[in-house]
């Protein structure tokens, strides 16, 4: 955006971009979460331990499916609100959630 070019949205906001940022985040974000939660805990006083310490451990099936999870919502909300997004390339340059936004019923001005 601040280059002024266009598409504004470009690989990674097509689901093969998605993947690829998804198992980035899954393996580095796990041991980097891991040690900010380590870090949380170690701030606690002992009265704050007993109800704000949290298990520092998170599951690979966990830390994939939040980054999945995240990436491909993230797409499918932008396709339908983002006219040069194109989710599919290199399959394909359709957008067809685009058209998936409410419009108003015709003859109504609302």
């Amino acid at each position: 955006m601040t280059r002024g070019l266009w598409p504004i949205h470009r690989f990674f906001h097509t689901y093969l971009g998605a993947t690829l940022v998804a198992l980035f985040v899954a393996v580095a974000g796990k041991p980097l979460c891991e040690w900010l939660l380590r870090f949380w805990n170690s701030r606690l006083s002992t009265a704050q331990r007993t109800w704000l310490s949290v298990d520092p451990g998170i599951s690979l099936t966990g830390a994939m499916t939040g980054a999945f999870f995240g990436g491909y919502s993230h797409r499918l909300l932008d396709s339908v609100m983002h006219s040069d997004i194109r989710p599919f390339t290199p399959f394909s340059n359709d957008n067809g959630l685009l058209s998936a936004r409410r419009k108003p019923p015709a003859g109504n001005s609302s």
